[in-house]
């Protein structure tokens, strides 16, 4: 079983993830951490139990094609496009050259057409487009090899032809690899978020019904385990405590659910109210620090109540998923 703090994916993750995964995905990667490693170190409870070795493992396969898709998210173009400007200047200066030779046999001639076809100077060439003079480069080149028998006498060589030929296919690779940087960089983003998915539904579905049955039997190893898969997050301005709370059925977001916050050290009784939004969520800006109970309700639904924690210059995320029925359901 994979330790994931202790594995490369673990080591690697923080620095990867701060660097271009968004502040939610990271702080739900950190949670997703945390909860495989806990159960790992108490997998004496559960090692019999085969359902939930088959989810731990998927969960840690997915956790590990989120940090490779983190990886392909952070690639850079700087350096394709630093070696694409190195071709360039080396394929102007060669273009410059071959069409000089070529309006010296044209001038041999008397073709005036030829001439005015390859006469830009090297200020021109510099400041055509990329996908241009890799355009224009290959007429030159496609033009010294038909006429490589008149061109000899003007100092045109096979050899030459040849290595003009390399420059241009050299500066073709460099000059698509930003682009294709991009595509694979969209790409690894639309797929983190099938993968999020479904380490959520792996998570918030799976592994939490399978928890249930040591809710009673194991009640320190299922209090413990609900409160590590709370979601902390780096400050933000003047915010405490915010989620959202969906349908559990159908995923849809629950509006008008009544968000509760008691402070456990609350000599006064103090309780901060929110209302769920349209699209089920809801926000605290600022809550005593210290331990809290936050209450889910609204009428036709179980009443949720999970013991959680506010934190100094830390974000707190939670969010529910709410059952229709009446019944209270109470999360440790």
């Amino acid at each position: 079983m994979l330790c994931l703090s202790s594995s490369p994916l673990g080591r690697l993750g923080g620095a990867i993830i701060k660097q271009i995964m968004k502040r939610k995905q990271e702080a739900y990667l950190s949670m997703v951490r945390k909860t495989v490693n806990y159960l790992n170190k108490r997998k004496d409870i559960w090692k019999t139990n085969t359902v939930m070795i088959e989810i731990v493992d998927y969960i840690e396969d997915l956790y590990g094609e989120i940090l490779e898709m983190a990886g392909v998210q952070n690639k850079k173009t700087e350096g394709s496009t630093k070696s694409k400007l190195k071709y360039r200047v080396k394929l102007n200066n060669t273009t410059n050259f071959f069409q000089g030779i070529i309006r010296s046999y044209a001038q041999t001639i008397g073709d005036l057409v030829i001439y005015e076809n390859f006469r830009n100077p090297i200020s021109i060439i510099s400041r055509i487009k990329d996908t241009e003079i890799y355009m224009r480069a290959n007429v030159v080149a496609d033009f010294a090899k038909t006429n490589l028998p008149q061109l000899k006498n003007h100092g045109m060589t096979q050899k030459m032809i040849n290595k003009y030929e390399k420059e241009i296919a050299g500066y073709k690779k460099f000059l698509v690899a930003p682009q294709m940087i991009i595509v694979e960089r969209k790409t690894a983003t639309a797929y983190m978020k099938v993968l999020f998915k479904k380490i959520s539904e792996q998570l918030n579905l799976h592994l939490d019904n399978n928890m249930m049955q040591y809710k009673i039997e194991q009640t320190e190893f299922y209090e413990v385990y609900k409160n590590v898969k709370i979601i902390y997050d780096n400050p933000t301005i003047h915010k405490s405590l915010k989620g959202k709370v969906t349908n559990k059925k159908t995923g849809k977001p629950k509006e008008n659910v009544t968000v509760t916050v008691i402070p456990e050290n609350n000599p006064k009784n103090t309780k901060f109210k929110k209302i769920t939004s349209k699209l089920g969520n809801y926000e605290f800006k600022t809550l005593p620090e210290g331990k809290c109970k936050v209450i889910f309700e609204k009428t036709g639904c179980k009443t949720i109540t999970v013991n959680s924690a506010i934190f100094k210059n830390n974000l707190t995320r939670l969010s529910v998923e709410m059952e229709e029925s009446p019944n209270e359901l109470m999360i440790e």
